[in-house]
């Protein structure tokens, strides 16, 4: 049986690592055509691995990736793991989307945290849309856009209208060029831009972001709830620069305007969203070349 998966970094000689990757990684193979790099591991009767194809950028990987995801040496010992595939979607500009970026948010309170500058309002997902009815609510995003690097921000959703920040010892590094702003009455508010997703094709020539299975500019980073040991369930990700600034306690004159002008996580990053559905804990990530 022929299973394919987004082309990353895993360990195929390790198999809890390799059933947390397939649990989120596993694509359709028409998916796996369509993103031009993809694995395509085939497993036996037996229910272990016999061959595993890498192809990059359209091509058959025979280098030095097979040797990095330990591909030969999990010949006949990986076994097929119990995963459900996860097509891809295109999240896209849409006037009459159920969903936003950017926006103010309405009946929803920002979650306070230590940081100077606090957490900014990205948008919003609507669980009305079948795709994202398994969060079991509206879900108001937040992230940190005032610093220039954290491993993950965990925020509680058990009160959907009012959220908490959980302080898990996480650095945020913020950006020097805000020390001389005063952090009293900040705030920046983006253009509103609705969106909807739909499967992934070649149409789909410009899109604010993906949901389904993460497509990692990095390697893989799965958030891991601290009481379950459990890998959250992938939201969706955020591309930048999707939506411009619409206002902003920061006038176009100041110097750190730049750092604001635009919807962007650090630079040109992606935002990642996770979500574990019962406890209603999120985790942000941010990853970017």
């Amino acid at each position: 049986m022929d299973m394919y998966y987004t082309l990353d970094q895993v360990d195929l000689s390790n198999q809890s690592e390799f059933d947390v990757f397939a649990s989120m990684q596993r694509i359709p193979r028409q998916d796996a055509y369509l993103l031009n790099s993809f694995m395509r591991a085939s497993f036996g009767a037996d229910g272990l691995l016999e061959k595993v194809d890498l192809v990059l950028e359209g091509e058959p990987e025979t280098g030095a990736f097979r040797e990095w995801l330990n591909c030969d040496d999990a010949i006949g010992i990986l076994k097929q793991p119990d995963a459900a595939t996860s097509p891809i979607y295109a999240l896209q500009k849409h006037m009459l989307g159920r969903h936003l970026v950017g926006g103010a948010p309405t009946s929803f309170t920002i979650p306070s945290s230590p940081l100077r500058f606090g957490l900014q309002y990205i948008g919003s997902i609507s669980m009305k849309d079948p795709l994202f009815s398994w969060i079991g609510f509206d879900f108001n995003l937040v992230a940190p856009l005032t610093v220039q690097y954290f491993e993950k921000c965990w925020i509680d959703y058990s009160n959907p209208a009012a959220p908490v920040f959980c302080d898990f010892n996480t650095d945020f590094d913020e950006f020097g060029d805000f020390d001389d702003v005063d952090p009293q009455g900040f705030f920046v508010t983006y253009k509103s831009m609705r969106w909807s997703a739909t499967p992934l094709s070649r149409s789909n020539e410009k899109y604010l972001g993906t949901s389904g299975a993460p497509l990692w500019v990095q390697a893989p980073d799965f958030p891991i709830h601290p009481d379950t040991g459990k890998p959250l369930k992938f939201v969706l990700q955020i591309e930048s620069m999707t939506t411009t600034l619409a206002e902003s306690s920061i006038g176009s004159d100041d110097y750190v305007f730049s750092h604001l002008e635009f919807l962007a996580f650090w630079g040109d990053g992606t935002l990642y969203v996770f979500l574990d559905p019962e406890t209603r804990l999120a985790c942000y990530l941010i990853q970017n070349t």
